[in-house]
């Protein structure tokens, strides 16, 4: 029961690696084309784009298999497989760049639509209403800060007068009780004189 099951195991193994390489070769085959064409369509990156992502998921689908059997661990084919994709992949990279272009563009590269243009413009003059706005939040932010600051400066010497008022009460305070006792004395020495 064992050696079936193994052969089972095998013979899934030579599918998910079947599956790999057919996807490689399909990613090629779509990367030659672009090759060829010095113009390529948006909808021919797209398809070796999808080409590539084809080949990845069933790499992934390889080394899921193998991390699951532990018997099959010091494979190395996933690894010469995931290397020929990432070659692919680099060699997919300029076109790919375009295709993301196009995308951004609804269109064919450089061809934008102009329903697209329209959505742009507003959303860029949009964009800098809202600038203009943060702007003049910072700028009233700034003057209330300053208007907080001549205030406090303000605060401050109205303190300090009221100190110096209050010091100079207590002096008059004190000039008044002298005062006071000058007077009653005078009274007193009055009465003595009378």
């Amino acid at each position: 029961v064992r050696l079936c099951f193994l052969h089972g195991e095998r013979a899934m193994l030579g599918e998910y690696e079947l599956e790999c390489t057919d996807a490689l070769n399909d990613a090629k085959t779509q990367l030659d084309a672009l090759r060829r064409n010095p113009n390529p369509t948006a909808s021919e990156i797209g398809e070796a784009q999808r080409a590539l992502s084809t080949a990845d998921t069933a790499i992934k689908h390889l080394e899921m298999h193998i991390k699951a059997d532990p018997s099959l661990r010091n494979n190395k084919r996933p690894k010469e497989l995931r290397a020929a994709l990432k070659e692919q992949e680099l060699a997919f990279s300029p076109y790919y760049a375009e295709w993301e272009k196009s995308q951004l563009f609804g269109g064919e590269a450089g061809t934008a639509s102009r329903e697209h243009r329209t959505r742009m413009a507003g959303a860029t003059a949009s964009l800098e209403q809202g600038k203009k706005k943060i702007s003049e939040a910072h700028n009233m932010a700034l003057e209330t800060e300053q208007i907080g600051a001549d205030i406090l400066r303000d605060l401050r010497e109205q303190r300090e007068t009221m100190q110096r008022a209050k010091g100079n009460l207590n002096t008059v305070d004190g000039n008044l009780t002298d005062a006071q006792g000058t007077i009653k004395r005078i009274e007193q020495s009055q009465c003595v004189i009378s």
